[in-house]
């Protein structure tokens, strides 16, 4: 063994855990200093072989370590492996004792054998946390059905948190919805609370998604980038309505949602509101395809929810008439304490009723409005940040301003904004000069 092989070695046997913090091992070529594929791939056998000694040393000293809870995985670094050093480092992953977290991830979808993921679940039996990011997995028919046989088991046991992010999938044994269907097995006594899926393929079955929603226990459930039939949504509707619903974080972002697929949400909303059931804490809307529909059937269930306190509609066209809806529950709502209405397309009407809801409503804390251009009346803004500056709840605006040249940014804004010095300021000259506008301001006004 040469003289820096025995002192890596070395550092690495000394791992120690100290009191509340995870003790993390990470497989990258920035942290195991060696070069990028790039330099791999022209055929370089030393650094190659430099590669496969660094990790065949780090498997060696996971057979041995039993402080290691947290391990960190580059697909990259896979990609330079042989095959024999790759079986090794999965097998030394599941013998890990302490194993709660497994994390495997690529920024260019980098090829995974499932065998080898397969290989460390099936030992890995504190396993608490599994992420698996833009990767493709590969592998025969029998060798993913073994895959869903483990995820199955952990689901059972010990597996509390599990995202799957845009994973590339073989279509040709019909796996393109490998991830929800293995997760649809589950039966609803499971340790699963925190489940994230952003496929990469097309919409699962009706049944995958309820049986999803049907999991006991399930605290948090993102689901991105789906296109969602109605069923499918019928059957997140009948978990929140469910009366038993553990559900306290819902995210729905980029489904192409419309408002005709957001009311049989929004009733089952309503009806578990009004049953005083629900104990969601969080929803996630953003970037559907929403109108001002939506936007009256939430406020409606602001109007009687007594639970949420997180809601973000940002990039939805709700419109005045969705955003006075939702600004006119805050003068009954008592919960809520972040609203994000970012890029809705709300005007002046919006803006004042939100000012008028500050007088009375003294729970939220943080609001979003920017990138809403239909706003015209310097008037609005004013209102708002007086409305902000007379309450007695610390509160945090997130909002860009257009000025009109005939008034005086310096004045206005200068009589809020404690520390200008802190702005962002967007210029683009041709743009402001075409509209009589001088440049955009983005700013955060938050309590002194």
């Amino acid at each position: 063994m040469s003289n820096l092989t025995k002192q890596l070695f070395g550092v690495i046997s000394q791992i120690k855990r100290n009191d509340n913090e995870t003790t993390e091992i990470h497989l990258d070529c920035e942290r195991l200093c060696i070069p990028c594929q790039k330099e791999i791939s022209n055929g370089d056998s030393c650094t190659t072989n430099g590669v496969n000694l660094h990790v065949s040393l780090l498997s060696e000293v996971m057979k041995t370590n039993t402080v290691v809870d947290t391990v960190h995985i580059d697909a990259e670094i896979l990609f330079m492996l042989d095959e024999m050093t790759c079986n090794d480092l999965f097998a030394a992953i599941g013998n890990l004792s302490n194993l709660s977290a497994l994390d495997i991830h690529s920024t260019a979808s980098k090829k995974v054998e499932i065998a080898w993921l397969t290989k460390a679940l099936q030992k890995a039996m504190n396993l608490r946390s599994l992420r698996l990011c833009n990767i493709e997995l590969v592998g025969s028919k029998e060798e993913f059905e073994q895959f869903n046989d483990a995820l199955l088991v952990l689901s059972c046991s010990t597996l509390q948190k599990f995202i799957s992010h845009q994973i590339l999938l073989p279509t040709c044994y019909g796996l393109e919805n490998l991830i929800v269907q293995a997760l649809s097995k589950i039966p609803s006594q499971s340790s699963l609370e925190d489940i994230m899926i952003i496929p990469n393929g097309p919409s699962p079955s009706t049944g995958a998604i309820k049986s999803l929603c049907k999991i006991s226990g399930l605290k948090r459930l993102s689901l991105n980038g789906f296109n969602f039939c109605q069923e499918n949504l019928v059957g997140i509707a009948h978990a929140l309505a469910n009366p038993n619903s553990t559900l306290e974080y819902l995210n729905l972002s980029c489904n192409k949602l419309n408002d005709k697929d957001f009311l049989i949400i929004a009733y089952a909303l309503e009806l578990s509101s009004t049953n005083n059931t629900t104990k969601l804490t969080g929803l996630n809307l953003a970037d559907n395809k929403l109108k001002h529909e939506s936007g009256v059937a939430l406020g409606k269930v602001l109007s009687i929810n007594s639970t949420l306190k997180l809601l973000n509609v940002s990039g939805n066209k709700i419109g005045d008439e969705g955003g006075v809806a939702i600004a006119k529950s805050l003068f009954v709502n008592n919960s809520l304490e972040k609203l994000s209405l970012r890029h809705c397309s709300l005007g002046d009407d919006t803006l004042v009723s939100i000012a008028g809801s500050f007088h009375i409503n003294k729970r939220l804390n943080k609001l979003n409005i920017k990138q809403n251009r239909r706003v015209k009346n310097m008037l609005s803004y004013q209102m708002l940040l007086e409305a902000r500056k007379k309450s007695v709840t610390a509160r945090e605006i997130v909002m860009d301003v257009r000025f009109p040249l005939e008034q005086t940014p310096e004045v206005k804004v200068n009589d809020y904004v404690l520390d200008m010095s802190k702005s962002k300021l967007n210029i683009r000259d041709s743009f402001y000069k075409r509209r009589s506008l001088v440049p955009l301001m983005s700013f955060i006004i938050s309590a002194a």
